[in-house]
């Protein structure tokens, strides 16, 4: 993930994983997006991830025929 990296950043006080991703704390908003940019995060994308406005619109024309 990076966070040895991103705590290396001055100002940069820790790095937690959180529900909805991750935080950087730091003493202000600069530091903490330098250590955020030096973050390699993979994210899970989740069950939906390819769902599409296209895709969706295809499924309800087929909704419709039924």
């Amino acid at each position: 993930m990076g966070e040895a990296r991103a705590k290396a950043v001055s100002g940069v006080r820790d790095v937690l994983q959180v529900d909805s991703g991750i935080a950087v704390i730091a003493d202000d908003f600069w530091h903490a997006r330098q250590g955020r940019d030096l973050l390699e995060i993979e994210w899970d994308e989740g069950a939906h991830a390819r769902l599409s406005t296209a895709g969706i619109l295809e499924d309800y024309a087929a909704l419709s025929r039924k």
